[in-house]
């Protein structure tokens, strides 16, 4: 019950923070005064914070089922060109089965770099992800993934898009891996600062 309060806690804050980032930027767009006019932002005279978004995903299964998952995985990157985009993040996964009573956790941390391939809609995208796999309390070991694939980003308003992703892990090890297929799908959100 603790970790599904935390989680509700950890996701309540990310809509809150998008909210608050959503309504900045409506602020400062309507704000006349403003001091980077649209001629400005064109010829690159963006801030560091202009070229910045937040992301990942939140997921969970939880409830009455037998098999119970939850994922957080927050994203920090940075626009280095139009097309050209990079960013780190954290994962946080935890997978339950209350039939044979089996507890995984996995924590690690990912680099991404994603490049635009057609009106700021399709995109190219590789990670490198390390993972550190615990099973029933057991040692941990550690997990190294290169999925690379693509993906497709729906604007939803303002600064903020849906993301839709598909890669394929190329050191996915069907021995090795505890993970059942070399396919990763991801649904996201973006928000810009």
């Amino acid at each position: 019950m603790q970790k599904i309060i935390i989680f509700l806690m950890i996701l309540g804050g990310f809509v809150l923070a998008t909210q608050n980032i959503e309504a900045q930027n409506r602020t400062n767009s309507n704000n006349r005064n403003n001091n980077i006019n649209n001629n400005e932002l064109r010829r690159g005279g963006l801030k560091i914070t202009d070229r910045m978004f937040v992301g990942g995903n939140v997921g969970a299964s939880l409830g009455n089922t037998a098999t119970s998952f939850v994922e957080i995985s927050p994203l920090l990157g940075y626009k280095i060109t139009e097309k050209f985009a990079a960013g780190a993040g954290i994962t946080y996964q935890f997978f339950g089965q209350r039939q044979n009573n089996y507890k995984a956790t996995v924590l690690g941390w990912r680099t991404l770099a994603r490049y635009d391939i057609w009106k700021n809609a399709l995109f190219a995208q590789t990670e490198y992800e390390v993972l550190n796999y615990r099973e029933n309390g057991g040692d941990p070991f550690r997990i190294r993934r290169w999925p690379i694939g693509g993906g497709y980003r729906q604007n939803i308003g303002g600064r903020s898009a849906i993301t839709a992703i598909l890669m394929r892990d190329l050191l996915w090890d069907e021995n090795a891996s505890p993970y059942g297929s070399p396919w990763i799908t991801r649904i996201g959100v973006n928000v810009g600062f």
